[in-house]
């Protein structure tokens, strides 16, 4: 072997090894580049929009114009009802106003009211129209200015605030918008009014939900039975405005006290003293009972109070009413004073038993007690025995928020027989 052969022998075995199968594979890649620098995250942009806010808007339960045509220089109501809103507004006009009420306005053109009503959550808006025509002289113009029912019969009152007399015409009573009667009415001179009566039509109202009888008063929600009455419901009269012929009622009561069904419990006296429930009506010294029987009018009433005054002369009968309890420790019965409720009046019809030959009337009084005990009574009313009931009503928003007891009262006039007076449906309501 020559010199420097070992070097190449073993150069070439080394370079075997590493080429060999048994050595693997030589992989030669690219080397990896740089990964870039990472960033910040891109800021959300805000949204253009704002959120919704959550929460329950204003309710507009109603928001109605009467009538809602007018003639110059006449007047408009607007009335509304709104829940769950902090403020509200009628525009134009009108401004800021209670949640609920009614307001007296004279457009002199065209209007269109729109009432908004808001809260944290949003507004809600009602809008509606009042046309204003031009003024017309030489004409009647019948108008129908409140509408209320006691014992089932409708009451209205009609005016006529033309400039000529209205001729005899008739009026519509409407039940949910259904014509259920009409009634005839004599004719009235400029600016006269009076009240009259559905008498062939029975209104049943039944009241489905709790009665109030003094206390807290809770507002709830109550069905509503809405009643409409149209003067000139035959379009027989050439009238000056003939949009403001109707007028409307929707019953639905948040306290009611029934003098009927409170009458046991109530403390009676006469010039004779004390009288004990339960009364008979021969009772010379007076007496008080669940009436029954048909009244002069020939008809029979469903919730009535006879109350028959001591037969003497000037002879007097007097009920005192209060909010009647239980004392829990001793179960006796017991009474105290009745809040008042805004908004209340007391209400009934009175008249004769069918039957009664009085000679001379009786006075009748709705009143109440003072704090010092004495006793106030509202106006008397003098009742005769002539086949006809009369409407007594008392409003009671003068005495709001005070404690008191009711009083019923009959007097008799100088001849004492056959004082047959009765109460139909006597209540003290406060209406929604």
């Amino acid at each position: 072997m020559k010199r420097h052969s070992w070097y190449r022998t073993l150069i070439a075995l080394w370079l075997a090894i590493l080429i060999s199968p048994t050595g693997g594979c030589i992989t030669i890649t690219a080397p990896e580049e740089p990964a870039a620098p990472a960033t910040a995250p891109e800021e959300s942009t805000p949204s253009s929009t704002t959120p919704e806010p959550s929460g329950r808007r204003p309710d507009i339960n109603y928001f109605t114009a009467t009538p809602e045509t007018i003639s110059l220089g006449e007047s408009v109501s607007l009335s509304w009802e709104v829940s769950n809103a902090t403020t509200v507004t009628i525009q134009p006009s009108v401004g800021g106003v209670a949640p609920s009420g009614s307001q007296q306005l004279s457009p002199q053109r065209d209007t269109t009211y729109t009432l908004t009503a808001s809260n944290a959550a949003g507004d809600m808006s009602s809008t509606l129209t009042v046309r204003v025509t031009p003024a017309v002289f030489g004409k009647p113009d019948l108008v129908v200015t409140d509408v209320w029912f006691i014992a089932g019969i409708v009451y209205y009152t009609i005016k006529n605030l033309g400039d000529a007399e209205a001729k005899a015409s008739r009026s519509d009573l409407y039940i949910h918008g259904i014509l259920k009667d009409d009634d005839y009415v004599e004719k009235l001179a400029p600016g006269e009014e009076t009240t009259e009566s559905f008498s062939s039509y029975a209104f049943q109202y039944d009241p489905s939900y709790p009665v109030i009888t003094g206390g807290a008063v809770e507002k709830m929600d109550l069905p509503e039975t809405p009643i409409k009455v149209c003067a000139d419901g035959k379009n027989a009269i050439a009238e000056r405005n003939e949009g403001n012929n109707c007028g409307s009622h929707s019953p639905g009561f948040i306290f009611e006290y029934d003098f009927v069904e409170k009458a046991h419990q109530a403390t009676w006296r006469s010039g004779a003293g004390e009288l004990k429930w339960p009364m008979v009506a021969s009772d010379t010294k007076g007496a008080a009972f669940y009436g029954h029987g048909a009244l002069e009018d020939g008809k029979s009433y469903a919730n009535t109070l006879a109350t028959y005054p001591q037969q003497v002369s000037y002879g007097s009968i007097q009920g005192t009413y209060g909010e009647f309890y239980t004392d829990p420790d001793s179960w006796q019965p017991l009474s105290r004073e009745l809040t008042i409720p805004e908004n209340s009046r007391f209400t009934t019809m009175v008249g004769f038993k069918k039957g009664a030959t009085a000679t001379d009337g009786v006075t009748v009084a709705f009143g109440y007690t003072d704090p010092l005990g004495s006793i106030v009574l509202f106006r008397e009313m003098t009742v005769y025995c002539d086949g006809v009931l009369d409407i007594y009503e008392v409003d009671l928003s003068g005495i709001a928020g005070e404690e008191v007891y009711f009083i019923l009262r009959v007097e008799a006039g100088a001849s004492c027989e056959q004082d047959w007076l009765v109460w139909v449906d006597p209540k003290v309501i406060q209406e929604r």
